[in-house]
């Protein structure tokens, strides 16, 4: 297969759409992980401050994974031309957004996170691939990228 039929697969889903599946996977291995951080806490009567310390390191992680993924999509986005890449950029906002909200006390910095919070956070993750991820696996399906490597690959044989 010659460099021009390569680039003109639909390559794009099949190189990247795994290592998206395998960053929500993670997300919501890592927000399982806070739900039982914060059942340990609240069934144990002991509720110290070391306790409450693992589950801010916890939160502070996954939100920085879910700020990282939400930028390698728009890279994604960005490398492929990608049409509905505003609105979904402005569902990564709202997200974080949310998650902020329910997650942190901005006053004093401290987390004030609960299961309900965790599963609302979770909820909101699930809506998202579910409409704005699909979206953008079904144009990388048949994507090529945009610029120097998109001109080389619309170049006729």
């Amino acid at each position: 297969m010659n460099l021009l039929n390569w680039l003109r697969r639909p390559f794009a889903s099949q190189a990247i759409n795994p290592v998206m599946k395998d960053d929500h996977a993670q997300h919501f291995r890592e927000l399982n992980d806070l739900l039982g951080a914060l059942d340990k806490l609240n069934g144990n009567p002991d509720n110290n401050e070391s306790k409450h310390n693992h589950i801010s390191i916890l939160l502070r992680h996954t939100l920085g994974e879910i700020a990282a993924h939400f930028h390698r999509e728009k890279e994604l986005m960005d490398c492929y031309g990608y049409p509905g890449k505003d609105a979904h950029q402005a569902e990564h906002s709202a997200i974080m957004k949310d998650i902020e909200r329910h997650s942190f006390d901005a006053a004093s910095g401290s987390v004030i996170i609960d299961k309900n919070s965790v599963i609302q956070i979770k909820e909101a993750m699930i809506s998202h691939i579910k409409r704005h991820d699909r979206k953008l696996n079904e144009f990388l399906s048949v994507a090529r990228p945009v610029g120097k490597l998109g001109r080389i690959a619309v170049r006729s044989e």
